[in-house]
């Protein structure tokens, strides 16, 4: 699998089959990540948001991470990258 991750230029992990097509199977996906990363429900301004928990041993990781999305994100949202770009730069990650 390390093969044809390296020949598609993206990571290892991405090329395993995450089901998410229920909100029991997406539940089942956040509950792995809180606990690996300290992701948790919070409830802000009576808005539901999921926030990583900075006592978690891999929550600085993640942090990273989710910026850099935001920042992508943003980019597109500026005009600074295309809705494509940020296409391909999600694909990197198996997105």
């Amino acid at each position: 699998m390390k093969g044809i991750a390296s020949a598609l230029r993206v990571a290892p992990e991405s090329l395993i089959d995450v089901p998410a097509a229920t909100a029991r199977e997406a539940l089942e996906l956040i509950f792995r990540i809180d606990e690996e990363f300290g992701l948790k429900p919070k409830e802000i301004g009576g808005e539901l948001v999921l926030a990583i928990d900075p006592s978690s041993k891999k929550a600085p990781k993640l942090a990273l991470a989710l910026k850099a999305w935001l920042a992508q994100i943003d980019s597109e949202k500026s005009g600074e990258i295309t809705a494509e770009q940020l296409a391909e730069w999600k694909a990197k990650f198996g997105a």
